[in-house]
């Protein structure tokens, strides 16, 4: 059984057409660069992934689920359960620390969520090896943008999603800022099988993953 299945997806925006994808399939595993121009329906194809949006035809299985015939809770739940996201802008909670954002990552789910003791020593390990142990307690409002990525990253990660959905992560560090954070990304997404999908237009970066895809090249709908 693949870990992602789309079939005859079609997602529009009122009258605009933006995805019609015939067939899409991802195996446990893989770590997959897809690229194509802003406006090219990258973050509507991730979104229908993850179960934010639900396509108006199509069949969408993840984990053998499939997300279409679902209702919005029911998407809400799978996606809590199984679906880790590190979004561009990051989007972590202002007036909490580092701790505190890291920990909303399972906290909604009764899959992710373990005893406190083990989810606690998870955490630590991930902060330290991605060098931001000593910011614990720091409101993220004064971390670097290097290091809100990273508090992102660990947010995503922690308690072992089968998956993680990546939105043009990388786009305001420097090129060698760039391939440290994704070597990172990799080894920890490695060490819990949790399989990534990592979406952006720049692809100087494409050459470190081991599958890559042109979004036009699954969509019929031409940006």
């Amino acid at each position: 059984m693949a870990l992602i299945e789309l079939s005859n997806v079609e997602f529009s925006y009122g009258q605009q057409p933006v995805l019609r994808i015939p067939r899409f399939t991802m195996e446990k595993g893989e770590r997959l660069f897809l690229h194509g121009p802003s406006g090219s329906g990258k973050s509507t194809f991730l979104e229908i992934l993850s179960g934010i949006l639900a396509p108006q035809k199509g069949e969408v299985r993840v984990l053998g689920q499939d997300l279409a015939a679902m209702t919005s809770s029911q998407r809400d739940r799978f996606r809590a359960d199984h679906i880790g996201s590190i979004f561009q802008s990051f989007n972590l909670i202002p007036y909490l620390n580092v701790r505190d954002n890291i920990a909303l990552g399972p906290a909604f789910s009764s899959v992710r969520r373990k005893p406190a003791a083990e989810l606690d020593k998870e955490r630590d390990e991930m902060l330290k090896a991605l060098g931001i142990d000593h910011l614990f307690d720091r409101p993220v409002t004064r971390l670097s943008v290097g290091q809100q990525q990273r508090v992102a990253v660990a947010r995503a990660l922690l308690g072992g999603p089968e998956i993680v959905l990546a939105d043009e992560p990388t786009s305001a560090l420097d090129e060698d800022h760039r391939e440290k954070f994704l070597k990172l990304l990799f080894e920890l997404a490695e060490a819990r099988g949790t399989s990534l999908i990592f979406v952006s237009h720049d692809r100087s970066i494409q050459r470190l993953f081991g599958r890559v895809e042109a979004l036009s090249s699954l969509n019929e709908v031409k940006a």
